[in-house]
């Protein structure tokens, strides 16, 4: 799964900061860095924003975690856009329980 996701030019987070490679200004990897900071399992960025030569877009994480899902989204989405506004969207999956879609999604 790991090797699929990098891929696919997914790139995880290296506590307590992003690889270089990510479009994020200051502030937004600040405010990320704040809104994942106890979150238990992976983390992994993907599409634009792990685009060098993109511009704009919204910032799309992928936690693969046993936590609930909708409240782990919830608590991510909160965190972050009370520091900075930018658009996220936030997937969690449970790996050990991974639906077919969300095996093909990774």
């Amino acid at each position: 799964m790991k090797a699929d996701l990098q891929s696919t030019g997914a790139t995880r987070r290296v506590a307590p900061k992003f690889d270089a490679s990510v479009r994020l200004d200051a502030e937004e990897a600040a405010a990320l860095t704040e809104a994942l900071h106890d979150i238990p399992g992976e983390v992994w960025l993907f599409g634009s924003r792990t685009e060098p030569s993109r511009r704009g877009g919204d910032i799309d994480v992928l936690i693969l975690t046993d936590q609930p899902a909708f409240e782990t989204s919830r608590v991510i989405s909160t965190r972050f856009f009370s520091r900075c506004e930018e658009k996220i969207d936030v997937v969690v999956f449970d790996p050990a329980r991974l639906s077919p879609e969300q095996s093909d999604f990774l």
